[in-house]
């Protein structure tokens, strides 16, 4: 998929050239980047393109693209999506891995829609949803693990910035503790979805079930830059990043441990709020504590040493941004990313 709707096919990607081409051209597009998914059917050789209209008219439509005849032979469903989301276009859309008959979509203006019939006919979410980004939508994750379950992720500034339903994106609820304010991108999750990943604005975060929320990835050496794509690899128990102008970085998964022991909520060190703004909180377990405080350059902003319990940061003066804090026993080490707002 190229910006604008415009679609290639290679019958021999490792050629170079490609076979055939279509250009979706109608009044309402998609998104710059139009999703675009294969067909989940095994003997299906087909696509499916977010629209647009095939006919250049108005409307939002899930538009069918098989390459026959030497050439791609495009259809469209009957569901127009721009009329039954009072005006948005399709933006995302997903197809749950254990049914290839259940269907989801998302709209532009946060209305998602799932079908149990592989697309024929559509039901709406009971509630609004986040919008997407206007380059490239929201990200839809449906569960491996479980049928039912699917996150909608996109802008979360001024509401929670990921959803989660249980009953097949019937209704959903908010999934968004430990998130800053931010826009996720995309999201993936390990093979029993105890670990879910998201791309976001504001970095690279992991969702640990067991806890019921996300903690920042990002620790002292990634770059603080705009995360947006990320894809598991079981094969290598990683998990790989996109960003922007950054490059591709993988976190690699040695060992899952919790960060706050759910039976000794003050088994490690934690601050608190995040965002700050004027004051930054620390609270520790037992033990003497050094604390570091660096800007994202990796320049000391802050050092102190044996800190017992609690400490308290007047961050008003420093300048606004992305900060890593260190707080270390000798034993333990917490790095967290702190936000000056």
């Amino acid at each position: 998929t190229y910006p604008g709707g415009w679609i290639t096919y290679y019958a021999h990607p490792q050629w170079g050239g490609y076979t055939a081409y279509y250009e979706l051209e109608s009044e309402n597009e998609a998104v710059w980047l139009p999703p675009l998914i294969g067909s989940p059917y095994p003997d299906d050789p087909a696509a499916y393109l977010a629209g647009g209209s095939i006919d250049g008219g108005a409307g939002s439509f899930l538009i069918r693209l098989e390459y026959k005849n030497n050439e791609i032979q495009t259809s469209q469903g009957e569901f127009n999506f721009m009329d039954e989301s009072a005006g948005g276009t399709l933006s995302a859309m997903a197809v749950a891995p254990q049914n290839p008959a259940h269907w989801y979509a998302a709209t532009t203006n946060g209305r998602f829609f799932y079908s149990t019939d592989g697309g024929d006919n559509w039901s709406q979410a009971l509630n609004f949803l986040p919008e997407g980004h206007y380059l490239y939508g929201q990200a839809i994750y449906p569960y491996k693990s479980e049928e039912q379950t699917v996150l909608l992720a996109g802008s979360g500034y001024s509401n929670p910035a990921v959803y989660r339903s249980v009953n097949g994106g019937e209704l959903f609820f908010p999934m968004s503790e430990g998130l800053p304010a931010t826009l996720v991108l995309d999201i993936a999750g390990n093979e029993d979805e105890s670990l879910l990943f998201a791309a976001t604005e504001a970095g690279p975060y992991v969702y640990v079930q067991e806890e019921g929320r996300w903690y920042d990835m990002s620790g002292l050496c990634a770059p603080a830059q705009t995360y947006w794509s990320v894809e598991y690899l079981p094969e290598e128990q990683s998990v790989r990043f996109g960003t922007y102008g950054r490059g591709i970085w993988d976190f690699v998964i040695e060992d899952v441990s919790s960060i706050v022991s759910a039976s000794s909520p003050r088994a490690t060190a934690r601050a608190f709020p995040n965002p700050a703004t004027n004051r930054l909180n620390i609270v520790f377990p037992e033990g003497e504590w050094a604390v570091q405080l660096f800007d994202h350059n990796g320049r000391t902003a802050l050092m102190r040493n044996g800190v017992l319990e609690r400490e308290e940061i007047q961050a008003g003066q420093l300048p606004r941004g992305i900060y890593f804090l260190k707080l270390s026993d000798g034993k333990r080490t917490v790095v967290e990313k702190i936000v000056l707002q």
